[in-house]
């Protein structure tokens, strides 16, 4: 027997012989084990035949999966950076358009630079989810032994030099850093170990990229030159064919048929088997039907094709399918698979599926999609959607999403009726036992009872009745098919017109315009992105293998060839046309969606957005806590203590965090009501010209309390209420916060925490100028050195700042730069961002001036990690109100309530907002009951 080995294995099988035994054996290497053909003469046997026994041997340790996990999660820690960092780096775009439109007024508008920057949005989403689709099969690389990297990255060195370096690269290197640095007694040690591991595979990333890379396009050269018989050899010719060949690909108009088919494998080889009409579906696209206009032709610029002509896919290419055989069928595997993917379900012969299994799958296509359905609904229901609400989405998703695989569902049950429902009558009266569940399916019934020879092969129906399972052993499948015709191609000249415009519009306008607004960062990145996107799409060696549907064109003899063929069918299959691409585009898109959104609604909508809310003041009536104990910062003392009382009121700083969204008209007689008349001033002139003096003209929006007897000056910050606000929330915390995301999902993701830092730090690289001159912080900042510092006639002992939401953060950042008392309201930290801020915060200034109050269940003061000072706090609203517990008008109740008012008034909105309980009368006080008083002042407003 002549053995060889498929191109689709990822490594080539060992021989061993046995001269002694005559036997021979068969090693198939797999991540963690072998699996074992051995073949050796038949003793039983007359004819002196060979049996070959399959064995699957364990090859692998508990420390040998504990050393490729370790180099693993590095690889998966670094794979998370490159999201965040592909993620950021499509927001910093963003953002560029919304100055280079001059939406932000510092700078002029610029239609040439704002437009060139949107055309570069298409090679970033196409190169940066191809660069992720790298990184993913980087990671199962590494926990396979690095078997690509060594084949790819060093396939000329010998195998002992590349295991040395792989070793090098993940383990010694890192290992010996972290030797060094704690013999010298470094107290960052891990820091500096783990940036340098992270580095390392960082560096070799990179390297595997561009082989990657490197592969392809020789590949597709190599392909392209053995496709013709013309002896055509030269680099130039060859990369035109391959340009040309793209281009058509891409423009050219197809046809695609999709059906289903029943026969034997060997009439499937043949394409004579019988095809389900029912099931045969035909799309042609607008475009494809616009290709065959006599217009194009006639102005040569599209060739029709009558015949049209057969192309192929890489599974063609391949020559392989899945088989789905009783002993792999699952329900599990079934539910998951995609409604496209092309298997054989063998109906007939050895291995063939049962009717109980037939069944079972018709019944879990139904049962899941109605389960996946009744989950969504619920889930709908939950989040407090309507009910009408919840129909239309239902019914979008099962046309847009479900119905494909509704259809095919439906089909294949067409096909296999016959077999799952249908038991001849010539077959009864046949006994033959056995469980339901390992029945076998079978085509026609002998009319003789079987014998005692065939007896192995009878099973019983669903009802007892016998049905053979294939007497001749000639295998039936149903088969799903794909296939692809070319209607009309596009002409060479207009191919080489479109090269033209790709060029110049997709590559060469974004890259001068990027370099043109000043952001070398993203520009730097995006010739890089685009020159590598372009020779992979343009050399693409897959786009050869699916005209020619074979790999029989690659280069090589023997095992040089089965060498070329398997390392070209693992880029082919895993990277070039990976599922997974279409999965990161979809990623990538739906943030870039997402901020272009905020995007238009930010130039469409007013900069200025505040409030008239007013809260509904009870002077009499107060909150005194008797029964639980109180936070520990109901009042604050030093650093704090001068908002006119020995100590200040935790609820004052939350009550004038909220008081940063009102409108100044009434700010001043909410202030009153809340401090006394004449203790507190809002300062709205003083602030409005040093806005003007100071040509503060982004939307970050202030507040200047002061209070007279304690010359205390609180600045207060506006949060979130439009979509600039949520613009700036995503350029200052967005990074952190998938950063944080990917340290929950890691395994120990602990363990990166220390250089968090610094890898927003390096994400922070690709803003520009221009946009770090937008920052709001940077306006805070500026204010509150200016009250500090300068001359501005105004008598001030002392400045503090507080905010909510956005305003919280920007306290934050504010106050741990100038060195400012900060307080904030449900606010996102710093801890993480501190070293993307101009100029950088330290961890003592975070730890010791500010302070972050934490509403539960609140998402937003949870993004980046908190510093040392925080107060925990409960939150009233229901659990599946996402957005209630950010309500810093219920975290005021809430303070309220546990701390007690002091010497402050009770809010009636406490209780008929927030259902708190009603606040009881103070001593000696003739007022009304509590309703009645509210529902006077409710009426009198």
């Amino acid at each position: 027997n002549v053995y060889q080995d498929h191109f689709t294995l990822p490594i080539s099988s060992s021989k061993i012989r046995f001269r002694a035994t005559s036997n021979s054996v068969r090693v198939f290497s797999n991540q963690s084990s072998q699996f074992v053909l051995e073949e050796k003469p038949d003793k039983d046997d007359v004819d002196g035949k060979h049996k070959v026994i399959a064995k699957r041997v364990s090859d692998s340790t508990t420390g040998l999966k504990a050393l490729r996990a370790t180099y693993t999660l590095v690889c998966v820690f670094f794979t998370g950076f490159l999201v965040v960092f592909c993620i950021e780096l499509l927001l910093f775009l963003v953002l560029d358009v919304t100055i280079e439109i001059g939406a932000t007024n510092k700078g002029e508008a610029n239609a040439g630079r704002a437009m060139g920057t949107i055309l570069a949005l298409p090679v970033f989403v196409h190169g940066l989810a191809s660069a992720l689709v790298i990184a993913g099969h980087y990671i199962g690389d590494a926990w396979q032994g690095h078997t690509l990297v060594k084949r790819f990255t060093f396939g000329r060195f010998n195998g002992v030099l590349t295991e040395w370096i792989s070793f090098l690269v993940f383990l010694g290197i890192p290992i010996l850093v972290i030797c060094i640095t704690l013999f010298a007694g470094y107290a960052n040690w891990w820091e500096i170990s783990s940036l340098v591991w992270f580095s390392c595979v960082a560096a070799f990333y990179i390297l595997f990229a561009i082989t990657v890379a490197y592969f392809e396009n020789r590949a597709c050269l190599e392909v392209m030159k053995n496709r013709y018989d013309d002896d055509v050899d030269t680099w130039g010719e060859l990369i035109r064919r391959s340009v040309v060949l793209r281009q058509r690909r891409l423009y050219s108009g197809v046809r695609s048929v999709h059906y289903l088919a029943r026969g034997s494998i060997e009439e499937a080889a043949n394409k004579d088997f019988n095809i389900s009409e029912e099931s045969k579906r035909e799309t042609v696209s607008w475009y494809s039907k616009m290709t065959q206009w006599d217009f194009f032709e006639r102005w040569h610029m599209f060739k029709t094709y009558d015949p049209p002509i057969r192309t192929y896919t890489i599974e063609d290419a391949q020559g392989i399918r899945p088989y789905v055989t009783a002993n792999t069928w699952s329900l599990e595997k079934l539910y998951c698979r995609s409604h496209q993917s092309r298997y054989v379900a063998i109906t007939k012969g050895p291995g063939a599926l049962t009717r109980a299994q037939l069944k079972s799958s018709l019944y879990c296509s139904v049962i899941g999609n109605s389960l996946g359905i009744l989950l969504m609904a619920a889930a709908l229901s939950w989040c407090g959607l309507s009910l009408g609400g919840v129909l239309v989405v239902v019914i979008l998703v099962v046309v847009f999403a479900l119905l494909p695989g509704i259809k095919q569902s439906y089909h294949l049950y067409l096909m296999t009726k016959d077999l799952v429902f249908e038991i001849a009558s010539h077959t009864k009266g046949v006994e033959v036992s056995g469980d339901d569940e390992d029945e076998e399916v079978a085509g026609d019934v002998p009319k003789e009872k079987p014998t005692a020879d065939t007896e192995e092969d009878v099973l019983a129906d669903d009802d007892g009745h016998a049905a053979p399972r294939g007497i001749d052993n000639d295998s039936e499948g149903l088969y799903q098919c794909f296939e692809r015709y070319r209607i009309a191609q596009p002409t060479e000249t207009l191919c080489w017109v479109m090269i033209g415009f790709e060029t110049f519009f997709l590559f060469l306008f974004p890259a001068i315009s990027l370099f043109w607004i000043g952001n070398w960062s993203i520009a730097t990145v995006f010739v890089f992105v685009g020159i590598l996107s372009w020779l992979r799409d343009h050399l693409n060696a897959a786009l050869v293998l699916e005209e020619v549907g074979n790999m029989d064109l690659v280069d090589g003899e023997g095992v040089a060839k089965w060498q070329s063929q398997s390392r070209l069918n693992t880029i082919v299959v895993n990277i070039t046309r990976s599922k997974s691409h279409r999965a990161w585009v979809t990623v990538l898109c739906v943030f870039l969606l997402a901020f272009l959104g905020l995007f238009g609604i930010a130039v469409t909508t007013t900069k200025d957005t505040t409030s008239d809310f007013q809260f509904t003041y009870m002077q009499d009536f107060k909150y005194t806590q008797e029964k639980d104990l109180e936070y520990p910062t109901c009042t604050v003392g030093k650093g704090l203590a001068s908002l006119g009382s020995p100590t200040a009121s935790l609820a004052d700083y939350a009550y004038i965090a909220a008081l940063a969204y009102r409108d100044p008209k009434i700010t001043q007689g909410e202030l009153d009501q809340w401090f006394g008349p004449g203790n507190a001033e809002d300062m709205d002139d003083f602030v409005e010209a040093y806005r003007v003096e100071r040509n503060v003209s982004s939307a970050v929006s202030f507040k200047l309390i002061y209070f007279n007897d304690t010359k205390l000056g609180v600045v207060a910050v506006r949060g979130t209420t439009n979509a600039w606000d949520a613009l700036t929330d995503a350029q200052l915390w967005s990074a952190a916060a998938v950063l944080q995301g990917l340290r929950v999902l890691l395994p120990i993701g602990e363990m990166w925490t220390p250089i968090l830092d610094r890898m927003v730090t390096i994400i922070s690289w690709l803003q520009s100028e221009s946009i770090a001159r937008v920052a709001f912080y940077k306006d805070t900042t500026n204010f509150i050195n200016y009250l500090k510092n300068e001359e501005h006639g105004l008598e001030l002992r002392n400045v503090q700042v507080t905010g909510h939401s956005l305003g919280g953060g920007l306290s934050i950042i504010s106050g741990a730069q100038t060195n400012t008392a900060a307080i904030a309201l449900s606010g996102p930290n710093a801890m993480i961002s501190r070293e993307s801020f101009a100029p950088p915060v330290t961890v003592e200034a975070l730890n010791t001036l500010t302070l972050n109050i934490i509403p539960d269940r609140d998402i937003v003061p949870r993004l980046d990690d908190r510093a040392r000072l925080f107060q925990e706090i409960r939150c009233t609203a229901p659990v599946n109100d996402f957005v209630g517990c950010h309500d810093g008008r219920r975290s005021l109740c809430e303070i309220l309530f546990t701390c007690g008012t002091q010497n402050r008034p009770a809010l009636c909105d406490c209780h008929t907002e927030f259902g708190y309980d009603q606040p009881v009368p103070i001593d000696g006080s003739d007022a009304a009951s509590f309703d009645e008083v509210c529902k006077s002042l409710i009426e009198a407003e």
